[in-house]
């Protein structure tokens, strides 16, 4: 409603300015050189220049699309900031499109009294090359994530020049036409000058894609609905500039002035109305800043990070508000165990100059298809370093060490050493060194890559009870000086990776939904390639299937097979709808080859469902009817995953 309200009266200034100036066309004030017409009178035939008008016009239509365009730049690219590394909360963003509206207005009070005061022809040129400003800006602020907000709101304000050419430059072409032709005129410019709104929302989403002339400035890694991917935002900027100096430059030679004179005096009220619009705005942007940015910049991403949960917290209740009171709570502690996760891993502990130890799983966290009782145990690596994982001897039939790099978004497994490969000292004790180069000393290495920038240590057990782990430890034993990455970096990863993670269960478990709904996915099925490959990591010692489990009151899932030969270890195991187990020391939601009682073939049946089932082999969801099943081999030569059926839990014959 603001919007219209200002849209009215500056409408309404800018028909009075240009009928005064009509008006007043007669009033000619002598030649004026080459630059404008010495006299001029529209409603005189004789001296009514037609090509000269309509060339105004044409002129006028190339110049404010452009200005469309450099307006509506903001609100294209906004929505896209965070995705490429700027850490902005909602408000933030609202306003850098708010400020483009209201920069937009007050700039058309003042282009309203320029047509006179500057004549068709430098009016034209001008507001065609003050655009450069506002594209040169956004060209460089969207390659630099740091850029500070106020900067940005600066930005905003300067696009909205864009939009405020237009009450000029419909004034000064109206001095160009007789009254019997100037409707047309003005409404054949005004129609077409906003096709520029069109061409930015339609042209940017593509043109960001692409690198122009070889790539005009360094590619921004996009991280959003979609696989992550390199875009250039600053060419949706780059790709009007040319057309702006082309048209800058060809309004000089094509248009001319025609001899009116300001009449300052009659517009009194407006022009000291419009000064004191003018200035409020710098107040309101100063306001802007005050109110919405902060001048600690990890304060900032903390802020961003908080708010990036919010929005995240947003989707997961649309996705449960009607399920019920146990899925509820399912849905929170899934984003709460993720939220602990990156800030522990990441902000806490994610420093590879400093490395520390984050354990994925414990009591209160659970996270990405943990197996029960299983450790994982990560560690941030850099290639710049050399690592020693120290640990011991346990009960554990299995320990593994993974290294990811990235590709394309997605978690990469580089090295990877395992039990069979570990060799122990003497004292029952090991010590893998990870790094670039290899010490004289060591009886175990892993290669670090460049960009490598975690690995993982996995530890399986074969019992639930009484299990002695490797008692892990992390060191340095390089001499390098070089720093990691500071506070404010790590602070921006797990923002990035908090959308990774939680997005990214949503999408595998939705596409889990629409490919294997009860039954494994086919080997083309689409959830063979998730959008959110953050949230993964991949280990080449398993190998997994399953599908998404959906039951009705009285059914079961039948898991019918044969355990898998030459396999170090096996889990069958059922997850709730975010891929966390129920709380397995209460809940039975899984078992291992060791615990699955044999039918007298030397087959297995095993029942997946929330209700009480007579059978050795029941495995209990904690009263789910929806979520995921997983069958997991470990070292393992079978290629043969158990069939999936559903069945009346009433037909079901104890074993």
């Amino acid at each position: 409603m603001a919007w219209l309200a200002w849209h009215g009266f500056l409408g309404g200034t800018m028909r009075a300015v240009g009928e005064r100036a009509s008006n007043g066309a007669a009033s000619a004030v002598g030649a004026k050189s080459a630059q404008g017409l010495a006299n001029w009178n529209p409603e005189d035939p004789q001296t009514w220049d037609r090509r000269l008008a309509w060339t105004t016009v044409w002129v006028s239509i190339l110049s404010l699309s452009l200005g469309f365009c450099a307006w509506f730049l903001v609100p294209a690219l906004a929505p896209r900031l965070n995705n490429v590394g700027f850490s902005l909360m909602h408000r933030q963003l609202y306003w850098l499109v708010a400020m483009v509206g209201l920069s937009a207005g007050t700039f058309r009070m003042i282009w309203t009294f320029l047509p006179p005061l500057l004549g068709t022809r430098l009016l034209v040129a001008f507001s065609t090359a003050v655009l450069l400003l506002p594209l040169a800006g956004w060209f460089w602020a969207v390659q630099h994530p740091e850029t500070f907000y106020a900067a940005l709101l600066c930005l905003a304000v300067l696009s909205g020049i864009g939009g405020g050419t237009f009450s000029g430059l419909m004034a000064s072409t109206s001095y160009y036409f007789p009254k019997s032709e100037k409707g047309a005129a003005l409404a054949v410019q005004g129609s077409l000058s906003d096709f520029g709104t069109s061409v930015v929302q339609f042209v940017t989403p593509w043109i960001i894609g692409i690198a122009l002339l070889g790539g005009l400035g360094a590619p921004q890694i996009f991280r959003g609905a979609g696989p992550a991917r390199s875009v250039w935002m600053q060419n949706a900027a780059a790709l009007y500039v040319p057309f702006v100096v082309a048209v800058a430059l060809a309004a000089w030679p094509l248009l001319k002035s025609v001899p009116i004179r300001a009449d300052l005096r009659n517009t009194q009220f407006t022009y000291v109305m419009n000064k004191i619009l003018f200035a409020l705005l710098p107040g309101t942007v100063l306001l802007s800043c005050s109110s919405f940015t902060h001048k600690n910049p990890e304060v900032a991403a903390l802020d961003s990070l908080h708010g990036n949960l919010l929005r995240l917290s947003a989707t997961v209740d649309s996705l449960s508000a009607d399920l019920s009171p146990i899925e509820q709570q399912r849905a929170a502690f899934f984003l709460v165990s993720t939220y602990s996760l990156v800030v522990q891993s990441i902000i806490e502990r994610g420093d590879p100059a400093h490395p520390m130890l984050t354990e994925w799983m414990d009591p209160p966290r659970k996270f990405a298809g943990d197996n029960p009782y299983t450790i994982y145990t990560q560690v941030p690596v850099n290639s710049t370093y050399t690592y020693k994982l120290s640990g011991r001897k346990g009960s554990y039939i299995y320990l593994g060490v993974q290294l990811y790099g990235e590709e394309s978004g997605f978690n990469l497994p580089t090295g990877n050493t395992s039990l069979p490969q570990i060799n122990f000292n003497a004292d029952d004790t090991f010590d893998i060194y990870i790094g670039g180069t290899r010490p004289a000393e060591a009886k175990n290495f892993l290669q670090l890559s460049q960009g490598d920038h975690t690995f993982l240590v996995r530890q399986y057990f074969d019992k639930r009870e009484g299990n002695v782990p490797a008692g892990l430890s992390i060191a340095r034993v390089d001499s390098s000086r070089v720093p990691g990455p500071d506070y404010l970096t790590r602070i921006r990863r797990a923002n990035t990776l908090l959308t990774d993670y939680v997005l990214g269960t949503i999408d595998v478990v939705a596409l889990l939904r629409e490919n294997a709904m009860n039954h494994y996915p086919s080997r083309s099925a689409q959830v063979r390639q998730p959008k959110y490959g953050g949230a993964l990591y991949p280990t080449k010692d398993n190998r997994y299937d399953g599908c998404y489990v959906q039951l009705q009151k009285g059914q079961a899932m039948r898991v019918h097979g044969r355990l898998p030969k030459d396999t170090l270890y096996a889990s069958y195991v059922f997850y709730d709808r975010w891929y966390n187990t129920p709380t397995y020391p209460q809940v039975n939601c899984f078992r291992t080859m060791n615990e699955v009682v044999l039918n007298s073939d030397g087959t297995f049946d095993l029942y997946i469902s929330p209700e009480k089932i007579d059978h050795p082999n029941w495995i209990d969801t904690g009263g789910l009817y929806e979520g995921s099943y997983s069958s997991r081999y470990m070292l393992s030569t079978e290629t043969e995953f158990p069939t999936l059926e559903i069945v009346s839990i009433a037909n079901i014959k104890p074993l």
